[in-house]
Protein backbone atom coordinates (compact mmCIF):
# COMPACT_ATOMS: atom_id res chain seq x y z
CA UNK A 1 0.00 0.00 0.00
CA UNK A 2 1.44 3.36 -1.02
CA UNK A 3 1.66 6.31 1.32
CA UNK A 4 -0.16 9.60 0.82
CA UNK A 5 2.65 12.06 0.18
CA UNK A 6 1.67 15.41 -1.29
CA UNK A 7 3.46 16.42 -4.51
CA UNK A 8 6.41 18.76 -4.09
CA UNK A 9 4.81 21.52 -6.13
CA UNK A 10 1.86 21.62 -3.70
CA UNK A 11 4.18 22.00 -0.74
CA UNK A 12 6.23 24.62 -2.61
CA UNK A 13 3.09 26.62 -3.41
CA UNK A 14 1.83 26.48 0.19
CA UNK A 15 5.21 27.57 1.56
CA UNK A 16 5.56 30.43 -0.92
CA UNK A 17 1.97 31.54 -0.31
CA UNK A 18 2.48 31.67 3.46
CA UNK A 19 5.72 33.65 2.99
CA UNK A 20 4.13 36.16 0.60
CA UNK A 21 1.19 36.64 2.97
CA UNK A 22 3.50 37.22 5.94
CA UNK A 23 3.35 41.07 5.80
CA UNK A 24 -0.46 40.95 5.71
CA UNK A 25 -0.49 38.41 8.54
CA UNK A 26 1.80 40.68 10.57
CA UNK A 27 -0.60 43.61 10.13
CA UNK A 28 -3.52 41.42 11.12
CA UNK A 29 -1.66 40.38 14.26
CA UNK A 30 -0.80 44.00 15.10
CA UNK A 31 -4.46 45.03 14.79
CA UNK A 32 -5.63 42.03 16.77
CA UNK A 33 -7.35 40.26 13.87
CA UNK A 34 -5.03 37.22 13.94
CA UNK A 35 -3.17 35.35 16.65
CA UNK A 36 0.61 35.60 16.99
CA UNK A 37 1.03 31.94 16.08
CA UNK A 38 -0.15 32.71 12.52
CA UNK A 39 3.26 34.30 11.89
CA UNK A 40 4.77 30.84 12.24
CA UNK A 41 2.73 29.47 9.32
CA UNK A 42 5.74 29.30 6.91
CA UNK A 43 7.70 27.27 9.47
CA UNK A 44 4.69 25.01 9.96
CA UNK A 45 4.46 24.40 6.20
CA UNK A 46 8.18 23.60 5.98
CA UNK A 47 7.87 21.23 8.96
CA UNK A 48 4.96 19.40 7.33
CA UNK A 49 6.87 19.22 4.05
CA UNK A 50 9.84 17.60 5.78
CA UNK A 51 7.76 15.03 7.69
CA UNK A 52 5.33 14.25 4.86
CA UNK A 53 7.48 11.24 3.88
CA UNK A 54 8.30 9.99 7.37
CA UNK A 55 10.81 7.22 6.62
CA UNK A 56 12.77 9.56 4.36
CA UNK A 57 12.79 12.17 7.14
CA UNK A 58 14.01 9.60 9.69
CA UNK A 59 16.85 8.50 7.38
CA UNK A 60 17.86 12.13 6.88
CA UNK A 61 17.99 12.72 10.62
CA UNK A 62 20.00 9.52 11.21
CA UNK A 63 22.53 10.45 8.53
CA UNK A 64 22.93 13.98 9.88
CA UNK A 65 23.20 13.01 13.56
CA UNK A 66 25.61 10.11 13.00
CA UNK A 67 27.80 11.97 10.48
CA UNK A 68 28.05 15.18 12.51
CA UNK A 69 28.82 13.24 15.69
CA UNK A 70 31.57 11.29 13.93
CA UNK A 71 33.10 14.38 12.31
CA UNK A 72 33.54 15.97 15.74
CA UNK A 73 34.48 12.68 17.44
CA UNK A 74 37.21 11.85 14.92
CA UNK A 75 38.35 15.46 14.87
CA UNK A 76 39.47 15.06 18.48
CA UNK A 77 41.71 12.08 17.69
CA UNK A 78 45.31 12.02 16.43
CA UNK A 79 45.42 11.44 12.67
CA UNK A 80 46.82 7.90 12.91
CA UNK A 81 44.17 6.90 15.42
CA UNK A 82 41.45 8.46 13.24
CA UNK A 83 42.51 6.36 10.26
CA UNK A 84 42.72 3.14 12.27
CA UNK A 85 39.30 3.64 13.88
CA UNK A 86 37.63 4.64 10.60
CA UNK A 87 38.99 1.66 8.67
CA UNK A 88 38.05 -0.76 11.43
CA UNK A 89 34.49 0.44 12.06
CA UNK A 90 33.30 3.05 9.54
CA UNK A 91 34.73 2.63 6.04
CA UNK A 92 33.87 -0.19 3.65
CA UNK A 93 36.35 -1.65 1.19
CA UNK A 94 37.58 -4.91 -0.37
CA UNK A 95 39.74 -5.56 2.70
CA UNK A 96 36.57 -5.62 4.82
CA UNK A 97 34.85 -7.93 2.35
CA UNK A 98 37.73 -10.42 2.41
CA UNK A 99 37.81 -10.46 6.21
CA UNK A 100 33.97 -10.60 6.38
CA UNK A 101 33.97 -7.53 8.63
CA UNK A 102 30.26 -6.72 8.46
CA UNK A 103 30.31 -3.73 10.83
CA UNK A 104 31.85 -1.15 8.46
CA UNK A 105 29.90 -2.61 5.51
CA UNK A 106 26.68 -1.52 7.24
CA UNK A 107 27.97 1.46 9.25
CA UNK A 108 29.35 3.26 6.20
CA UNK A 109 25.79 3.75 4.88
CA UNK A 110 25.33 6.42 7.57
CA UNK A 111 28.86 7.86 7.56
CA UNK A 112 29.83 11.08 5.76
CA UNK A 113 33.18 12.48 6.81
CA UNK A 114 32.91 15.82 5.02
CA UNK A 115 30.25 18.52 5.15
CA UNK A 116 29.89 18.70 1.35
CA UNK A 117 29.39 14.94 1.06
CA UNK A 118 26.76 15.01 3.80
CA UNK A 119 24.93 18.02 2.35
CA UNK A 120 24.82 16.60 -1.19
CA UNK A 121 23.47 13.26 -0.05
CA UNK A 122 20.88 14.79 2.26
CA UNK A 123 19.51 16.97 -0.56
CA UNK A 124 19.35 14.01 -2.95
CA UNK A 125 17.77 11.76 -0.28
CA UNK A 126 15.08 14.33 0.45
CA UNK A 127 14.25 14.82 -3.24
CA UNK A 128 14.29 11.17 -4.31
CA UNK A 129 13.11 9.57 -1.09
CA UNK A 130 9.80 11.43 -1.28
CA UNK A 131 9.09 10.14 -4.78
CA UNK A 132 9.88 6.52 -3.92
CA UNK A 133 8.07 6.54 -0.57
CA UNK A 134 5.01 8.14 -2.21
CA UNK A 135 4.79 5.46 -4.88
CA UNK A 136 5.98 2.32 -3.09
CA UNK A 137 5.05 2.89 0.54
CA UNK A 138 7.29 2.72 3.61
CA UNK A 139 8.21 -0.98 3.64
CA UNK A 140 9.03 -1.21 -0.05
CA UNK A 141 10.93 2.07 0.19
CA UNK A 142 13.11 0.55 2.91
CA UNK A 143 13.62 -2.57 0.78
CA UNK A 144 14.79 -0.48 -2.19
CA UNK A 145 16.99 1.79 -0.07
CA UNK A 146 18.81 -0.87 1.93
CA UNK A 147 18.80 -3.38 -0.93
CA UNK A 148 20.54 -0.80 -3.12
CA UNK A 149 23.00 -0.05 -0.31
CA UNK A 150 23.96 -3.74 -0.08
CA UNK A 151 24.28 -4.28 -3.83
CA UNK A 152 26.21 -1.04 -4.39
CA UNK A 153 28.65 -1.93 -1.60
CA UNK A 154 29.26 -5.40 -3.01
CA UNK A 155 29.76 -4.05 -6.54
CA UNK A 156 32.21 -1.40 -5.34
CA UNK A 157 34.19 -3.89 -3.26
CA UNK A 158 34.38 -6.44 -6.08
CA UNK A 159 35.51 -3.82 -8.63
CA UNK A 160 38.31 -2.74 -6.28
CA UNK A 161 39.11 -6.23 -5.00
CA UNK A 162 42.76 -5.94 -6.08
CA UNK A 163 43.24 -2.68 -4.17
CA UNK A 164 43.39 -3.31 -0.39
CA UNK A 165 43.89 0.42 0.25
CA UNK A 166 40.50 1.39 -1.24
CA UNK A 167 37.77 2.50 1.18
CA UNK A 168 34.45 4.30 0.73
CA UNK A 169 31.66 5.70 2.85
CA UNK A 170 28.26 7.33 2.54
CA UNK A 171 24.67 6.68 1.52
CA UNK A 172 25.31 7.48 -2.15
CA UNK A 173 24.80 3.92 -3.39
CA UNK A 174 21.45 3.63 -1.63
CA UNK A 175 20.41 7.05 -2.94
CA UNK A 176 21.40 6.04 -6.48
CA UNK A 177 18.99 3.13 -6.08
CA UNK A 178 16.27 5.61 -5.15
CA UNK A 179 17.13 7.65 -8.25
CA UNK A 180 16.55 4.74 -10.63
CA UNK A 181 13.39 3.64 -8.80
CA UNK A 182 11.99 7.20 -8.88
CA UNK A 183 12.70 7.83 -12.55
CA UNK A 184 11.12 4.50 -13.49
CA UNK A 185 8.02 4.55 -11.28
CA UNK A 186 7.00 8.17 -12.02
CA UNK A 187 9.33 9.68 -14.65
CA UNK A 188 7.57 13.04 -14.95
CA UNK A 189 7.14 13.68 -11.23
CA UNK A 190 8.18 17.30 -10.69
CA UNK A 191 10.98 17.77 -8.16
CA UNK A 192 12.82 20.91 -7.09
CA UNK A 193 16.62 20.97 -7.02
CA UNK A 194 16.83 23.97 -4.71
CA UNK A 195 14.54 26.31 -6.68
CA UNK A 196 14.91 24.67 -10.09
CA UNK A 197 11.93 22.49 -11.10
CA UNK A 198 12.63 19.42 -13.22
CA UNK A 199 11.09 16.01 -13.97
CA UNK A 200 12.69 13.38 -11.76
CA UNK A 201 13.94 11.43 -14.79
CA UNK A 202 16.19 14.40 -15.66
CA UNK A 203 17.59 14.29 -12.13
CA UNK A 204 18.29 10.56 -12.56
CA UNK A 205 19.87 11.02 -15.98
CA UNK A 206 22.18 13.72 -14.65
CA UNK A 207 23.34 11.41 -11.88
CA UNK A 208 23.90 8.53 -14.30
CA UNK A 209 25.81 10.79 -16.70
CA UNK A 210 28.01 12.10 -13.88
CA UNK A 211 28.95 8.59 -12.75
CA UNK A 212 29.59 7.20 -16.23
CA UNK A 213 31.82 10.16 -17.15
CA UNK A 214 33.51 9.84 -13.74
CA UNK A 215 34.47 6.25 -14.60
CA UNK A 216 35.54 7.06 -18.17
CA UNK A 217 37.54 10.10 -17.02
CA UNK A 218 38.70 9.21 -13.50
CA UNK A 219 39.98 11.92 -11.16
CA UNK A 220 41.24 12.07 -7.59
CA UNK A 221 37.94 13.53 -6.37
CA UNK A 222 37.25 10.47 -4.21
CA UNK A 223 33.83 9.79 -5.74
CA UNK A 224 32.72 6.13 -5.58
CA UNK A 225 31.26 6.04 -9.10
CA UNK A 226 31.11 2.23 -9.25
CA UNK A 227 29.15 2.17 -5.98
CA UNK A 228 26.73 4.70 -7.45
CA UNK A 229 26.24 2.62 -10.61
CA UNK A 230 25.82 -0.53 -8.52
CA UNK A 231 23.05 1.19 -6.58
CA UNK A 232 21.54 2.67 -9.74
CA UNK A 233 21.20 -0.70 -11.45
CA UNK A 234 20.26 -2.57 -8.26
CA UNK A 235 16.62 -2.09 -9.26
CA UNK A 236 17.10 -4.76 -11.95
CA UNK A 237 17.65 -7.30 -9.15
CA UNK A 238 15.25 -5.85 -6.58
CA UNK A 239 12.40 -5.80 -9.12
CA UNK A 240 12.31 -9.62 -9.06
CA UNK A 241 10.99 -9.42 -5.49
CA UNK A 242 8.26 -6.91 -6.31
CA UNK A 243 4.63 -7.42 -7.24
CA UNK A 244 3.50 -7.87 -10.85
CA UNK A 245 1.86 -4.45 -10.74
CA UNK A 246 5.07 -2.76 -9.58
CA UNK A 247 7.12 -4.61 -12.21
CA UNK A 248 4.67 -3.46 -14.88
CA UNK A 249 4.96 0.18 -13.73
CA UNK A 250 8.77 -0.02 -13.70
CA UNK A 251 8.82 -1.49 -17.20
CA UNK A 252 6.47 1.22 -18.44
CA UNK A 253 8.72 3.83 -16.83
CA UNK A 254 11.77 2.31 -18.53
CA UNK A 255 10.07 2.53 -21.92
CA UNK A 256 9.09 6.17 -21.26
CA UNK A 257 12.69 6.99 -20.33
CA UNK A 258 14.09 5.27 -23.42
CA UNK A 259 11.60 6.92 -25.79
CA UNK A 260 12.14 10.34 -24.20
CA UNK A 261 15.90 9.91 -24.41
CA UNK A 262 15.66 8.88 -28.08
CA UNK A 263 13.48 11.91 -28.91
CA UNK A 264 15.79 14.36 -27.13
CA UNK A 265 18.86 12.75 -28.72
CA UNK A 266 17.23 13.07 -32.17
CA UNK A 267 16.41 16.75 -31.52
CA UNK A 268 20.00 17.38 -30.36
CA UNK A 269 21.42 15.62 -33.44
CA UNK A 270 19.08 17.52 -35.80
CA UNK A 271 19.89 20.94 -34.32
CA UNK A 272 23.61 20.14 -34.40
CA UNK A 273 23.57 19.05 -38.03
CA UNK A 274 21.39 22.02 -39.04
CA UNK A 275 23.70 24.39 -37.22
CA UNK A 276 26.72 22.88 -38.97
Amino acid sequence: MTKEVKPDYQHAWEILKSIFLLPITLLMVIFGKDELKELLEPLKEIWEYFWDAKFTAILIILNIVISVALIFFLGGMPEAQQEMFAKQYLLDGPAQLKSLNIIPFIANWFVHLSWTHLFGNIVALFILGRVVEKNFGTLQFGFIYFGSAIISGLVDDLVHLADPTYFANGASGAIAGLASAAMLIEPFYLVFLFVIPMPVFIFGWLQLYTDVTGILNPTDAGVANFAHLGGFFAITILAFFMSSEEKSKLLKGLLINLVTFAILAAIWWYTKTQGG
